[in-house]
């Protein structure tokens, strides 16, 4: 994608996002990190290529955010544990 694009959480079922550089930070409710390689993120869980310790499958209401490593700014989502509150624009957007 070559512009930014918005979009209303309520109106999103499904979302597919194949990136062309897949490196991503994942943040833990239990404040542990990771970094590495996004395999997968289904509506149950994702998947990551860890940097330091392989692959590993976390469940996505064990996530509080996932930010993208090449991009400086807001989280690219938060919210994991409740629908309601998820976050999916960037932090200037409004709505």
């Amino acid at each position: 994608m070559a512009e930014p694009f918005h979009l209303k959480p309520g109106t999103v079922g499904f979302l597919q996002l194949t990136p062309a550089a897949t490196e991503c930070e994942i943040h833990l409710v239990s404040a542990d990190q990771f970094t590495g390689k996004l395999i997968s993120l289904g509506a149950k869980s994702l998947t990551l290529d860890a940097t330091h310790c392989g692959r590993l499958v976390i469940p996505r209401q064990h996530i509080s955010a996932l930010l993208p490593r090449f991009a400086e700014g807001d989280v690219l989502i938060q919210g994991f544990q409740n629908p309601a509150e998820r976050v999916f624009t960037h932090g200037e957007a409004e709505g």
